[in-house]
């Protein structure tokens, strides 16, 4: 009976670390599994009527949430505007997507800072 317990007390000790070691994997190359990609409707004279910010979770855990700022810049190279999107509660394998005001100004725009949060993953 000592046996079959030590057997069992293993077992899950094996499928812990097994469970910890994936969830590390996505840790350490969490912008392979949560991919950010974007798009704009320009204005005909010039900056931008909305941004679309879409997050796509390729992993198998739960995103709380993923904040960005996009970031619009002038011809001259000065910083016009920075919105702020926000996307919570991704499920894994799958993808959502919000969309933002756009700005007055503004010839071109970038992603700036993203931060994850996920309890499950520890980040």
């Amino acid at each position: 009976m000592e046996d079959a317990d030590a057997y069992i007390k293993a077992e899950d000790e094996r499928r812990r670390v097994e469970r910890e070691t994936k969830k590390e994997v996505v840790r350490d190359n969490i912008n392979t599994y949560v991919v950010l990609t974007g798009r704009s409707s320009p204005k005909n004279l010039g900056g931008y009527n909305w941004f679309s910010v879409t997050i796509e979770n390729k992993s198998d855990y739960l995103i709380d949430q993923y904040s960005v700022q996009i970031q619009v810049w002038q011809e001259n190279g000065a910083l016009y505007r920075t919105n702020k999107a926000e996307i919570y509660n991704i499920m894994p394998h799958t993808r959502k997507r919000v969309k933002v005001d756009g700005s007055g100004r503004g010839s071109k725009w970038n992603f700036y800072r993203p931060r994850i949060r996920s309890e499950t993953l520890g980040l």
